[in-house]
């Protein structure tokens, strides 16, 4: 090893060790206010977390252990080929990913790439816009729980599938064709054909199957709900650095949603005194960026599977800024009475007309993001 290896090996044990003994030191100086935070996070996981995910993750293993991908590969391929660029089985990833919530997505397109329905080219295209937040958290816990509007869950729901759709329309570029082509055959026939070969080939009985489903996602809700307690016991014992900055209220709502997003959004929906268009854009923002917490839980799932986090990443970015400028575009199109309904709750204003530029800035920032992400890599 040559002394400058041994040198960076050197600082970045030092980094390393310095940031673990002061986050050791800031938990014992705080040690109160991150007990309080833990136990919030650990009713947090019982209360909302283990029920809304657990049972998803359990259909989505069984979905997948009875080759879903396979049968919604032959029905979706005429879809997803010409969209996305990717085989048919992708649409499980989306689909189950749009509906079960984070960090399903990313868990199914794993299991894809693993099994050899998806190239790597293929699981790159899908990760950035498959790993959603689900409907239960969009509409029942913003929506209804913060805003006290089915109306308003609904809208942003749609504004998110809607901005991870157009974010798989654009990384339909990343990376070069496969060559692989798919042999066209009478759909009810393909079906037919995929259903006596799983069974015929299938070696596992439904009690094993349903064991394994079950003992993989105990593993995985536990991974999520591990993040959770521990990005809460830092926000309680960073929170005094974060205030002596003196950054305005608004920021600090995102700076914590971009770390935890649950957090981050029930700080967003209790700023009454901030124009609708505003409160929902900033919503649309974090719940398409997912926080911190949700991409280490990606992390830990990618990890040793050849799939890369960067484009994962650059895929997030890119879909949060997409949806906060579509609902920020959309703002009109709501009903009026979910406008009423939010004065009603909050006491909140509606927004005055925003300067024009704001969306076209936003879309701008999103494009150079997909440019920097797909240089030299487009292929059309």
């Amino acid at each position: 090893m040559s002394r400058k290896k041994v040198y960076v090996w050197y600082v970045k044990s030092a980094v390393i060790y310095v940031l673990l003994l002061s986050f050791l030191l800031l938990f014992i100086l705080r040690s109160e206010s991150v007990m309080e935070e833990i136990i919030s996070a650990l009713g947090l996981c019982y209360h909302t977390m283990i029920p809304s995910l657990f049972p998803f993750f359990v259909l989505s293993g069984l979905m997948m252990e009875f080759d879903f991908a396979t049968v919604s590969g032959t029905l979706f391929s005429p879809v997803m080929r010409p969209l996305f660029r990717v085989r048919g089985s992708g649409a499980a990833a989306f689909v189950i990913g749009l509906f079960c919530g984070y960090p399903t997505g990313a868990k199914i397109v794993v299991t894809l790439y693993k099994k050899n329905q998806i190239s790597r080219t293929e699981g790159m295209r899908l990760l950035p816009f498959c790993n959603n937040s689900g409907p239960l958290f969009v509409i029942g816990a913003v929506g209804v729980g913060m805003l006290g509007s089915v109306e308003l869950g609904i809208y942003l729901f749609v504004i998110h599938a809607l901005s991870a759709f157009l974010v798989g329309i654009l990384f339909r570029f990343y990376g070069r064709a496969s060559g692989e082509k798919e042999h066209k055959t009478k759909v009810a026939k393909k079906l037919a054909q995929d259903v006596r070969s799983y069974w015929s080939n299938n070696r596992k009985s439904v009690g094993q199957v349903f064991s394994d489903c079950v003992l993989s996602s105990v593993n995985t809700t536990l991974l999520i709900c591990g993040f959770i307690v521990l990005f809460s016991a830092a926000n309680a014992s960073f929170a005094p650095l974060i205030s002596a900055l003196r950054l305005p209220v608004i920021f600090e709502k995102v700076v914590k949603g971009m770390l935890e997003v649950s957090m981050g959004t029930k700080g967003i929906a209790e700023l009454y005194e901030l124009p609708m268009r505003y409160i929902l854009s900033l919503l649309s923002f974090l719940i398409g960026f997912g926080g911190a917490c949700v991409h280490l839980q990606v992390l830990g799932i990618l990890a040793g599977s050849g799939l890369s986090m960067k484009t994962y990443l650059s895929g997030k970015c890119l879909q949060a800024l997409i949806s906060a400028g579509l609902s920020y575009v959309l703002f009109e199109l709501l009903p009026e009475k979910s406008t009423l309904a939010w004065n009603s709750f909050s006491g909140g204003i509606l927004a005055p007309n925003l300067p024009w530029f704001l969306p076209v800035l936003i879309c701008v920032l999103a494009l150079l993001i997909l440019w920097y992400q797909t240089k030299k890599r487009i292929d059309f």
